[in-house]
C-alpha cells in the first residue's frame, strides 16, 4: 500500500517586513508517495527556503499526520515509530508545515 503525503499548507508564522524578501517556501516532490512499510528515517521530501531577513529558521510539522514524521535538517523523513506503528497508514496522510523565522 502507498500512502500519499498530502502537504496542505505551509504557515509563515512570522510576518515578513518591508526591507526584507518575502520569505518562500518548497518541498520536493510536492505531494510525494511513499509505502506503509517505510523505515524510520526514510527520506519522503526535501523542504527548500529562500528570502527571509536571513536569521535561522523554525520549521514544525503539524497536521493529522504529524507524529508519523520528523524533520532533520531540511528534509521531511518517515517518524521513529514508522508510519503504520499504531496499526494505520491510510492512502492520505495530511501534514501542513509551520516556518517561524525572527
Amino acid at each position: 500500500m502507498f500512502g500519499k503525503l498530502a502537504l496542505t499548507s505551509v504557515l509563515l508564522a512570522s510576518p515578513v517586513l518591508a526591507a526584507e524578501s518575502e520569505l518562500k517556501v518548497a518541498v520536493n516532490p510536492p505531494k510525494p508517495e511513499i509505502v506503509c512499510s517505510a523505515a524510520a528515517g526514510t527520506v519522503v521530501a526535501t523542504i527548500s527556503v529562500s528570502g527571509g531577513n536571513g536569521n535561522p529558521l523554525a520549521l514544525k510539522l503539524t497536521g493529522d499526520a504529524a507524529e508519523k514524521f520528523a524533520i532533520k535538517g531540511n528534509d521531511i523523513i518517515v517518524g521513529p515509530k514508522g508510519l503504520s506503528a499504531d496499526g494505520k497508514c491510510s492512502d492520505k496522510l495530511d501534514i501542513s508545515i509551520e516556518v517561524d523565522q525572527k
